[in-house]
């Protein structure tokens, strides 16, 4: 590929017409790496004043061994996007408190990273590989607009069968969001 030069850019034309709409990857349970995290922001109550909790953007890297993903998206790499709330300490860390960050210790507990005493941060959740449950979620504000999110993340699936993810008490390990 030739280097990207934004003048010539800026002085190309094209006859052809683009796409306006995304093509989703295809609902259902994948083998996944978490590979990276993305936006991150701190809520505020109505008044502005930032209340003690953030939602992290994490991005599940779809391995699609088979090439079934791709030949949908027409993509070589396939991300997915879930939110990770957290709850904060007044200080900016994190809340071990009763029913704060049960999202988050479920999934260190999916990797074998909640246990007490040693030390972890976040970014220790990189480049683990679980099985992620993929559903088509509609945006409130936007009508017709679709967006593939991770509703559960649990053990990897076999891939040739798309086995669920595991459940612990009639709830998916790492099921929605914290109350």
């Amino acid at each position: 590929m030739a280097p990207f030069n934004a003048e010539d850019l800026l002085n190309t034309e094209t006859s052809e017409a683009g796409s306006t709409e995304v093509v989703l990857i295809p609902p259902r349970i994948y083998a996944a790496m978490l590979d990276h995290f993305g936006k991150s922001k701190q809520l505020k109550d109505e008044d502005g004043t930032p209340e003690p909790r953030a939602i992290y953007d994490m991005y599940w890297k779809v391995i699609d061994s088979t090439g079934e993903v791709k030949a949908v998206t027409n993509q070589d790499t396939n991300f997915v996007k879930q939110a990770l709330w957290l709850d904060l300490t007044e200080e900016g860390g994190f809340d071990w408190g009763t029913n704060k960050n049960t999202q988050l210790s479920r999934l260190r507990e999916q990797f074998g990273q909640n246990q007490a005493g040693k030390p972890w941060g976040l970014r220790q959740l990189l480049g683990n590989t679980a099985g992620i449950d993929v559903r088509h979620v509609a945006d409130k504000n936007r009508a017709g607009v679709i967006y593939a999110q991770v509703y559960a993340v649990g053990n990897v699936p076999r891939e040739d069968v798309g086995e669920p993810v595991t459940r612990r008490g009639g709830k998916a390990s790492t099921e929605g969001a914290d109350a």
